[in-house]
């Protein structure tokens, strides 16, 4: 599929990219969060609110920190 985030030649990009320039590359991911965050809240009904979907969040990015690659280095989102 292409755009995939798991696919290799992201991979390969977001480990240039981070060894070089990774304050650039860190907006970039928290946007992607930013997303997700999005896509969440409006497929479950309970995460619509704001304060119920950070605890989600925290939770979730806690307890599996490698469910998105790019979890390893940014879990915040853009706002």
């Amino acid at each position: 599929m292409q755009g995939d985030i798991s696919d290799p030649m992201f991979g390969l990009a977001r480990q240039a990219y981070g060894r070089f320039r990774r304050s650039v590359l860190d907006p970039l991911l928290a946007r992607i969060n930013h997303h997700v965050e999005k896509w969440i809240r409006r497929k479950y009904r309970r995460m619509r609110p704001y304060r119920a979907m950070k605890r989600a969040w925290n939770r979730i990015t806690t307890q599996t920190p490698g469910l998105l690659p790019h979890w390893r280095w940014v879990t915040g989102a853009w706002y």
